[in-house]
C-alpha cells in the first residue's frame, strides 16, 4: 500500500483502541478485514491500493469484494464484520 494509505491506516487502527475503546480481538479482526480488502483490491485494480485507488471506488468494486469473500467460503457473519470494518475505516477516512 502507498505511503499515505499506510499512515492513515495506522491512525485509524490507533483510534480503534485509544478513542472507541474495542476490544483487542475486535481490533485484530477489524485490521485484518481491511488488509484482506487491500489484497483484494491490489488484484481488482491491478495496482497498489491508494488513497487515490479508494477515492474512485465504486458500489460494485465493494460488492465484487464481498463476492469474492462468499466464494471463498467466508460465512455470513464474517462477511457482516468485513461490512462493518470497511465502514469504520471508510468513515474515518472521510473525518480525517
Amino acid at each position: 500500500m502507498e505511503v499515505e494509505l499506510e499512515k492513515q491506516f495506522n491512525s485509524w487502527v490507533d483510534n480503534l483502541s485509544k478513542i472507541r475503546s474495542l476490544s483487542n480481538n475486535t481490533i485484530v479482526s477489524y485490521k485484518s478485514d481491511v488488509l484482506k480488502f487491500f489484497k483484494f483490491l491490489e488484484s481488482h485494480l491491478d495496482s497498489i491500493p491508494s488513497i487515490k485507488n479508494l477515492r474512485n471506488l465504486t458500489i460494485t468494486d465493494f460488492r465484487s469484494f464481498l463476492s469474492y469473500q462468499r466464494n471463498n467460503g467466508i460465512i455470513s457473519n464474517s462477511i457482516a464484520r468485513n461490512i462493518s470494518s470497511l465502514k469504520s475505516f471508510f468513515n474515518y477516512l472521510i473525518k480525517h
